[in-house]
């Protein structure tokens, strides 16, 4: 059996988490410190096809200091809780 792949335990770590905001540092725990963001680029593409939303947000730290926070979310239908496709299928219209 083969090891699972940093990509792989990226893609199963925000599948078990569907709509919900995820810091970047928790990420880059689960997909590996220097690539994780690489990771989350390749999971947007086939074969993976994950919408990956990000935010920044802007928070005043307890000593005064201005810092962003990176969020990502896997956006999956509501309905069928399965990532939703990078765009619409076509439609004959006949």
């Amino acid at each position: 059996m083969r090891a699972p792949t940093l990509i792989g335990e990226l893609a199963a770590y925000l599948a078990r988490r569907p709509n919900v905001w995820i810091d970047g540092r928790e990420l880059a725990r689960v997909g590996g410190a220097y690539a994780w963001r690489s990771r989350i680029s390749d999971l947007r593409r086939s074969p993976w096809r994950m919408r990956i939303d990000n935010r920044q947000r802007h928070v005043t730290t307890a000593s005064g200091h201005l810092s962003v926070i990176s969020e990502y979310r896997l956006v999956v239908a509501e309905q069928q809780h399965l990532p939703l496709p990078a765009s619409p299928p076509r439609r004959d219209c006949r």
